[in-house]
């Protein structure tokens, strides 16, 4: 996935704080939800599912963030 770092919508979305919360889904999260979500702060509510049991108990006990979960689950 190419993430646009420099996106104008992104950067005023943050800088305006227009959304509140801001909720993300990652499908095929095994490598945990991304750092540049983060800079939404306290707003980023976020889950990651991934049919990984492993993959998703290590990226869970290393996650710090309040609001960010992960499932070992399929999506279909």
């Amino acid at each position: 996935m190419n993430i646009r770092h420099d996106s104008a919508v992104i950067s005023r979305l943050v800088e305006t704080g227009d959304i509140n919360p801001l909720y993300v889904i990652d499908v095929g999260a095994s490598g945990g939800i991304a750092d540049y979500w983060s800079q939404f702060g306290p707003t980023l509510h976020a889950i990651g599912f991934d049919p990984l049991v492993n993959n998703m108990k290590k990226v869970a006990a290393a996650e710090q963030r309040a609001n960010v979960r992960y499932e070992a689950a399929f999506i279909g």
